[in-house]
């Protein structure tokens, strides 16, 4: 797209910037990020300032964007990401990136969430998967819309049990809705000390979900969940919520 601007040479405005454009974004574009600060203070991340530089700058924008089986929308807000993550599956990130890595949007019909590295990567993270998109939001914006992303390889503490058998004995215990876990065996040390936890809002009964054993302390975590009836949702916003669950190895791949 050609920008024609008098007296000088036609402007070729780039995709990342063209959307951003729609969505009411500019350069001296500033917004309050209490919200955005308090969320990750909450969740425990330590912000560097370049997120800070970042939010104030485009927290609160909704992008509209096309992918290649169509649209799309970016969700810049550290709050609304804080919601749909657990600051456990993001240390899981910030260890595979081999740098800090801060919360800031969704995008993918916010099954993925945003990360933004204390030295300018973008990665987008959905439970086990990280994906390295670029080293500035335009490159972020234009390789995620693309399916342009490259895969961080994997180099966590997650124990190369079979997520699989994870997420089969899960749906057993789902299916029997009877609100725990103990009744079914481990698939990795197969004791029955299984524990299953939704940490969401009460409310909509959307939630991340934390499923281990307290013997062998391994498991698996799915973001943006809904809890089905039956199973207590812990509210998000309380740390009483996760106060007893371990630092269990995630089974991965």
């Amino acid at each position: 797209m050609l920008i024609e601007n008098p007296g000088s040479a036609p402007e070729v405005v780039r995709p990342a910037i063209r959307a951003l454009r729609k969505a009411r974004w500019s350069p001296s574009r500033r917004v309050p990020i209490d919200a955005d600060l308090r969320a990750l203070e909450e969740d425990g991340y330590r912000v560097f300032p370049a997120a800070v530089d970042f939010l104030r700058n485009f927290s609160g924008l909704f992008v509209d964007v096309r992918r290649p089986y169509g649209h799309d929308e970016i969700i810049f807000s550290a709050a609304e990401a804080c919601a749909g993550i657990s600051w456990g599956l993001a240390a899981e990130y910030t260890e595979q990136a081999g740098v800090a890595v801060v919360p800031v949007g969704e995008a993918f019909s916010r099954h993925m969430t945003v990360f933004l590295g204390e030295d300018g990567r973008w990665f987008g993270g959905y439970d086990q998967v990280l994906v390295e998109f670029g080293t500035d939001v335009f490159e972020f914006i234009e390789n995620a819309t693309g399916d342009k992303g490259m895969s961080v390889p994997y180099k966590g503490s997650g124990v190369r049990s079979s997520r699989r058998a994870w997420v089969k004995k899960l749906v057993t215990v789902i299916d029997a809705g009877r609100g725990d876990a103990a009744f079914v065996s481990c698939p990795t040390c197969s004791k029955y000390r299984l524990e299953i936890r939704y940490v969401g809002f009460p409310e909509t009964r959307k939630a991340y979900l934390l499923f281990w054993c307290d013997a062998c302390l391994r498991g698996i975590q799915l973001s943006r969940v809904w809890a089905p009836e039956g199973f207590r949702v812990w509210p998000i916003g309380d740390p009483a919520s996760v106060a007893d669950v371990p630092d269990f190895k995630h089974a991965v791949r």
